[in-house]
């Protein structure tokens, strides 16, 4: 059966991409998704003085995330982050995201956050990898692509692999650096 959002989506993106901008990646965790802000309200009940969710040892804190019922589901939109999903959705838009190895859940999950909140992205743009593998997707056919992300590690992997990157810090900075690269 065809998907009529499918259809409308890869319609709107192809012609918005005929000027041959490059197709955007964008990441789920700290740039649309509020991951940080989830993590700590899930340790706060056991570590009340934490200042922030990576304080707590690592193995502690990734056994408190995969007990809390829904976590990757339920996180919220980062600050600002749907004004930066409306200027990104109008081109060919894929999200990018690594799922954690930690937990069993993250990489469906993150799916259903996708499904719910972004519905009109088809499947085959929601993209949720093992963070090594994010660099295969810099290029396409001989041109490069976009990636928006928050991890300098990801940018740079990225840059190296032939593709565009841009540091996400505030969504303001964001915006301003791809109409440098001729998206409005």
């Amino acid at each position: 059966m065809i998907n009529f959002y499918d259809v409308r989506y890869a319609y709107l993106s192809e012609q918005k991409n005929s000027n041959g901008l490059p197709h955007i990646y964008i990441d789920l965790d700290g740039v649309l998704v509020d991951m940080e802000k989830g993590a700590k309200e899930a340790l706060l009940p056991k570590y009340p003085k934490i200042k922030h969710w990576l304080d707590v040892d690592i193995e502690k804190r990734w056994k408190i995330i995969n007990d809390t019922k829904d976590f990757w589901k339920n996180l919220e939109w980062m600050p600002n982050s749907r004004r930066l999903w409306k200027v990104v959705s109008q081109y060919p838009a894929h999200v990018l995201s690594a799922y954690s190895q930690r937990d069993d859940h993250s990489k469906r999950d993150k799916l259903i956050w996708v499904n719910k909140n972004m519905r009109e992205l088809p499947r085959n743009r929601i993209n949720i990898v093992k963070r090594k593998d994010k660099q295969k997707f810099a290029v396409d056919k001989g041109k490069p692509n976009v990636l928006i992300d928050d991890h300098p590690k990801n940018v740079g992997e990225w840059k190296k692999a032939g593709g565009i990157g841009i540091l996400h810090k505030d969504v303001g900075n964001t915006i301003r650096q791809l109409k440098k690269l001729g998206f409005e």
